[in-house]
């Protein structure tokens, strides 16, 4: 059992390590929204407007609830103004459906955002509910929401809810890449027995900017060059003011092949060049020990 542990232990440093990192990151661009809404923010009295987001239609709410002008980007003299660029698609992921929400904060303030969403069968009906909020939009900060219920449903609707955010404000310092698929003979265990199955790879990695150590989670969903969701897969990682090195990344088990069949003849649907977009999630400088 001991060779074992220090068999997985070195396995670990050569897929961490491992490669060459020239080839440039590869991020999805999703060139076709089902719907696209600038929402117009009211800094009056500090409160956002809710809008509703769908298809069919363009309903407009108050937010109730006030909160104190805090970590402003804009000067003393300069106005409260801004717009947020809100954008979805609909895709199906190992025959279940899925939303991405793409969301851009034009404004000049640091804001939270939640999205309330609904999930409805053809006929209307509420099959299921969530909501999601991320509270690190700083002014100029984009990033996903990523909303998959592990079902099929045949529409999404959902509202978007802005309050001002005190920060502090780490998400803006990550930047997350992925380099594509590699090949390699992924460890089995069979009882204290390890069997080698031709596998696929994921590899990342990530710069962080910040001066703060902080804990992070991201989901990378992974695309083919027909833009179908191929992958879906989420890291965790506690980072220090990090740059990677030059062949350093992350792997992450996409894909096994039959065991005994070496012939590394990939699915089609992996096949081309593959691309990602990454959905950070639960920023925190809280570490847990």
């Amino acid at each position: 059992m001991r060779k074992i542990i220090a068999l997985c232990l070195a396995l670990a440093g050569i897929v961490s390590l491992c490669g060459c990192l020239d080839e440039q990151s590869q991020d999805f661009t999703i060139s076709q929204y089902d719907s696209e809404s600038r929402i117009e923010i009211n800094f009056e009295d500090l409160s956002v407007p809710d809008k509703d987001v769908n298809s069919d239609t363009d309903d407009n709410s108050k937010n109730a609830e006030d909160t104190e002008n805090q970590n402003s980007n804009s000067s003393p003299d300069e106005p409260n103004t801004g717009t947020l660029l809100v954008k979805d698609k609909k895709y199906t992921f190992e025959g279940k459906d899925l939303v991405i929400i793409d969301v851009l904060n034009e404004s000049n303030q640091n804001l939270s955002i939640t999205i309330n969403g609904k999930f409805l069968d053809e006929n209307g009906n509420v099959l299921k509910t969530e909501t999601q909020t991320f509270d690190q939009f700083s002014a100029g900060y984009q990033n996903y929401f990523l909303f998959r219920p592990e079902m099929n449903f045949a529409k999404f609707t959902y509202n978007v809810q802005t309050e001002m955010s005190s920060g502090p404000f780490y998400a803006k310092d990550i930047k997350c890449n992925f380099y594509g698929l590699v090949e390699y003979e992924w460890p089995d265990f069979e009882g204290e027995a390890i069997k080698r199955v031709p596998s696929l790879l994921a590899r990342t990695n990530y710069t962080y900017l910040g001066n703060t150590k902080i804990n992070f989670l991201v989901w990378y969903v992974i695309f083919n060059s027909s833009g179908e969701v191929v992958a879906i897969f989420g890291k965790g990682e506690t980072l220090e003011k990090y740059t990677p090195e030059p062949d350093g990344y992350d792997s992450t088990l996409i894909h096994k092949f039959d065991p005994d069949d070496w012939s590394w003849d990939w699915p089609d649907h992996l096949e081309g060049k593959l691309t990602a977009l990454a959905v950070v999630t639960n920023v925190t400088d809280e570490i847990p020990e």
